[in-house]
C-alpha cells in the first residue's frame, strides 16, 4: 500500500513518504513455503526412463558455443521473472525448422492454455522470455540405451550417463556456461531456464545443480502424452519445488514430513486445511489422497489427479483437461510474487508536489492487479483506475492521507 499524504495552505502539496510502500495480500490457505527454496545438493526427480551409468564417449560435446539471443515479445528490463529457453542437438538448419516452432508452440502452451497451464496464462504480462539458439555438428541426442552418441552443443543424451557427475539429460555445466553467455549477449539475469532436447523418446526430468535449477525434456515425442504438459510438470519441480504426487513404491513412506507444500504425512491433510473441499475445475476435489512422492503408503496428496500426478485423468494425455491443483496454484503465484513486485512505479516521492491534477502507479497488468484508493482511511474508490484526480476527491483546505492498494484479487479471500 502506498500512503500519501496531503497538505492544503492556499495550494495541494503532497508528499509521499520515502519507503512507504506496502503490498497487502491475504491468502487462502496459509503459511507455506517461501519461493525458490531449493536443496543445497544435488536430488534427482525420477523421470529418466534410462537411470544408468555409463562410460563417457569419446563424441560427447561440441566446442562450438556461438549462439544468438532472441526476445520473444516484449521486454521489461526491469520487475519481470526472466524465462530463458535453449535447445540442443539442433544443427543450423533445424534451428529455424524445428526448435523455433516447437519454442513457440512450447510459449503458446504454457501462457495460453488457460485450463491446463494454469496459473501462468493469467500472469503472461509478469515475465520476460528469450530464446536461447544454439546449433549442433549433429542433429538428435545421444541414445544411450542403443550406444549411439552424437556430437551436439550441450551434450544432450535421452537418458543418464552418470548424474554424480553433473552429466543427466545433458551435460549441465555446458548449459549453464551458454546461460551466462547468453546472459551476456541479452544483458539480463535468468531467474527460470528450461532446455529442450531434439529427441522424440519419453524422457524428462528436473535437476538441482549448485548454479540453478534445470527442468530437461526431450521436446518431440509424438506419442499420447504432451511433451509440453511434462515440461509444466518439471518446471514445477525445477522452478517452484513440488514434489511428484504418484506413488510406486508399495512399501510405507519411511521419512519425515516432506518440505514440499503438496505433499504430506498427515492423512487429515491439515496441511492445505483452507483447501479442504475445494472443486478444481476438471471436478478434481481437494481432500487427501494416500499415494504420493513415489510412495503408495503412509503419505498424500491434494487430488486423485493433477499435473504433479497425472492419476486416473491421465493428466499428461494429450486430450485431457487436467492442470495443476490449488494447492500447486497457490505455491506457483507465491513464487511469481517472490520475485516481482505488483507495482512498477508511483507519482516520485522525493519531493513536494504542488497544485497536482492527479496521482498515480503503474502495475505490471491492470486486468491482474487492482487498486483500491482510500483518504483518511475510507475506501472512495474501489477496484478503480491506477491515476486518480484529486480535485474530483478533495475540495478543502486541510491535511489528507491518501493510501492506494494494489492487490490480486485471486489471492485475496
Amino acid at each position: 500500500m502506498i500512503m500519501i499524504t496531503l497538505k492544503y495552505s492556499g495550494a495541494f502539496l503532497v508528499r509521499l513518504p520515502i519507503g512507504a510502500i506496502f503490498i497487502s495480500v491475504v491468502l487462502a490457505s496459509g503459511t507455506v513455503a517461501a519461493a525458490n527454496k531449493y536443496p543445497n545438493s544435488d536430488r534427482q526427480i525420477p523421470g529418466f526412463t534410462n537411470q544408468k551409468s555409463y562410460p563417457l564417449p569419446g563424441k560427447f560435446s561440441s566446442a562450438n558455443t556461438s549462439l544468438t539471443v532472441t526476445p520473444m515479445g516484449n521486454i521489461n528490463p526491469a520487475n519481470r521473472i526472466t524465462l530463458a529457453i535453449i535447445g540442443d542437438g539442433y544443427v543450423e538448419t533445424e534451428l529455424t525448422t524445428r526448435y523455433q516452432p516447437m519454442v513457440d508452440s512450447t510459449l503458446d502452451y504454457f501462457f495460453k492454455n488457460k485450463q491446463k497451464s494454469a496459473p501462468y496464462p493469467r500472469y503472461k504480462n509478469f515475465f520476460n522470455i528469450y530464446r536461447i539458439d544454439i546449433s549442433s555438428n549433429e542433429s538428435g541426442v545421444d541414445d544411450l540405451a542403443n550406444n549411439i552418441y552424437r556430437d551436439t552443443a550441450l551434450g544432450g543424451e535421452n537418458g543418464c550417463t552418470d548424474y554424480t557427475i553433473g552429466v543427466c539429460g545433458a551435460n549441465w555445466s555446458l548449459v549453464h556456461s551458454a546461460f551466462r553467455q547468453a546472459e551476456q549477449i541479452g544483458s539480463f539475469t535468468t531467474d527460470w531456464r528450461l532446455v529442450m532436447l531434439n529427441d522424440n523418446s519419453y524422457n524428462a526430468a528436473a535437476h538441482y545443480p549448485a548454479e540453478g535449477p534445470l527442468p530437461i525434456y526431450s521436446a518431440h515425442y509424438t506419442g499420447q502424452w504432451d511433451m509440453r504438459d511434462i515440461a509444466l510438470h518439471e518446471g514445477a519441480h525445477a522452478w517452484h519445488y513440488l514434489a511428484d504426487e504418484y506413488g510406486g513404491n508399495p512399501a510405507f513412506y519411511p521419512y519425515s514430513e516432506p518440505s514440499e507444500v503438496n505433499v504430506t504425512r498427515d492423512s487429515s491433510g491439515a496441511k492445505w486445511s483452507n483447501w479442504l473441499g475445494f472443486t478444481m475445475p476438471d471436478s478434481s476435489i481437494v481432500g487427501a489422497y494416500e499415494g504420493g512422492r513415489y510412495y503408495d503408503r503412509g503419505i498424500y496428496r491434494p487430488t486423485e489427479s493433477s499435473k504433479m500426478n497425472g492419476g486416473p485423468g491421465n493428466c499428461h494425455f494429450i486430450g485431457n483437461k487436467c492442470g495443476h491443483n490449488a494447492i500447486a496454484i497457490e505455491k506457483i503465484i507465491l513464487d511469481i510474487y517472490a520475485l516481482v513486485d505488483p507495482i512498477d512505479s508511483y507519482t516520485d516521492n522525493r519531493e513536494i508536489i504542488r497544485d497536482p491534477e492527479s496521482i498515480s502507479i503503474e502495475v505490471i497488468d491492470s486486468n491482474v492487479i487492482l487498486t483500491n484508493w482510500y483518504i483518511d482511511g475510507q475506501l472512495v474508490l474501489e477496484k478503480s483506475m491506477n491515476t486518480i484526480n484529486i480535485g474530483n476527491l478533495i475540495s478543502t483546505a486541510g491535511d489528507y492521507q491518501v493510501s492506494v492498494r494494489a492487490w490480486d484479487e485471486v489471492m485475496d479471500h
